[in-house]
């Protein structure tokens, strides 16, 4: 009897010290690589929100799925998964798949979710540099699985590379929910401009056995893309240009890259309505509440003051590529009168109906209304969009050509 007793009390002390996953292999070249592959291949805008992924319902925002992506990955082929830890300052005590937190979850999948949750409220754009390194601006370190980080800004995920060398990219938003991360064949919207610390820019995820080493002693450490940005005089066409040139294996065409832009104004325009959807969705709660203004921290998540500025910038970048290029008009393919009549001022000299607009890219705002991106940029080029969180969506989308004003706060956003 005492031997059974015993035997159940051992079983659970091990129960009950049970870490996320066991790690059984360790982090090498061959392993990365598979990493690489598996990004390419596995790693997709809908993994937490398609019913029959088995990480069906995570929420992220855009650090958290930069981690996920990771994590997942090692937890999938019991690999050890650590990072610096953001809460105590100057431990070298990691994060890792051993915490002991959850032993009363299943393991598996339950277990990896409570991990993600846990990591979301600690990790940010700011702590990703800690956990990773620069990388040149060569074909063989731009791979899948690398990430760009702006701290406390932004954060993609490098998916792919085309055969024209741009990058395929993956990446969440504020605020933090469970939705389609959003895909772009595109560049991330910034430049590495950090030439003092380099906590910007490329960066591939550090193994566990390096995080307290120091970068530059690290396998493929490299502060190039610092370098020729600074050279470029920071200049992102000029920095972009210099990345197609070193990546691509054939060139890339006028049509290929009107394409490219189009799509990108069109998925941008699309994305916005889901989170000014969440964002109405939301103010109409807190005033159920009784309150009629978003906090600081509502505010940041709601705002979309840097969505908008990317998304001017997306039709910008077309505007100047049809400009710049001067056989642009005398070209033939399919997209050219769409991406001409976005432009164009006079509704009588357009090439293309609100039909045939709508049939390309289609934008719901609300509720029986709908907007094609041609309406999308006269209403940005005339400033109507609003970015400010504490109003509903007619105001958001530039129903009112009035200036809107509030009585509410106005918080820096810092995403």
């Amino acid at each position: 009897m005492k031997a059974l007793f015993i035997s159940l009390l051992l079983l659970f002390s091990i129960s009950s010290q049970a870490a996320v996953w066991d790690s059984q292999y360790t982090w090498d070249q061959r392993w990365e690589e598979q990493y690489s592959d598996w990004v390419r291949t596995s790693w997709n805008q809908y993994i937490f929100t398609d019913k029959d992924s088995p990480y069906f319902g995570i929420p992220t925002d855009c650090a958290d799925a930069g981690y996920a992506m990771r994590a997942i990955f090692a937890f999938e082929n019991s690999l050890p998964f650590a990072i610096v830890d953001p809460t105590k300052r100057g431990s070298k005590i990691p994060i890792t798949n051993n915490i002991k937190r959850w032993d009363k979850l299943p393991a598996g999948v339950p277990r990896l979710k409570a991990f993600m949750a846990y990591l979301a409220g600690i990790v940010y754009t700011g702590t990703m540099a800690q956990d990773s390194v620069p990388v040149a601006l060569t074909s063989e370190a731009l791979i899948p699985g690398t990430i760009f980080v702006k701290p406390k800004v932004h954060s993609y995920q490098i998916k792919d590379w085309s055969p024209q060398g741009i990058p395929v990219t993956i990446n969440s938003t504020t605020p933090y929910s469970v939705k389609d991360m959003h895909k772009y064949l595109s560049f991330p919207a910034y430049i590495p401009e950090d030439v003092k610390t380099f906590r910007d820019g490329y960066r591939r995820f550090k193994r566990p056995n390096e995080l307290y080493k120091m970068d530059s002693t690290l396998p493929g450490f490299s502060l190039e893309q610092f370098i020729v940005s600074e050279r470029l005089n920071f200049n992102s066409v000029d920095f972009n240009d210099f990345v197609i040139k070193r990546t691509q294996t054939t060139q890339e065409t006028m049509e290929d890259k009107t394409r490219r832009l189009m799509f990108n104004i069109c998925y941008s325009s699309y994305n916005r309505a889901s989170v000014i959807n969440e964002s109405t969705n939301y103010f109409y709660k807190i005033q159920g509440q009784g309150r009629s203004c978003m906090n600081a921290s509502e505010f940041d998540q709601y705002s979309t003051f840097s969505r908008d500025k990317r998304l001017k910038e997306y039709f910008v970048r077309l505007y100047k590529y049809i400009q710049r290029t001067k056989s642009f008009k005398g070209a033939s393919f399919p997209l050219k009168a769409y991406a001409l009549d976005i432009f164009v001022n006079d509704p009588s000299k357009y090439q293309r109906t609100r039909k045939q607009f709508l049939k390309f890219c289609t934008v719901p705002y609300d509720t029986g209304k709908i907007l094609d991106v041609r309406e999308v940029w006269q209403r940005l080029r005339f400033d109507l969009l609003v970015q400010n969180p504490n109003t509903t969506n007619d105001w958001r989308w530039g129903d009112y050509s009035t200036p809107f004003t509030t009585s509410c706060p106005t918080f820096e956003e810092i995403h």
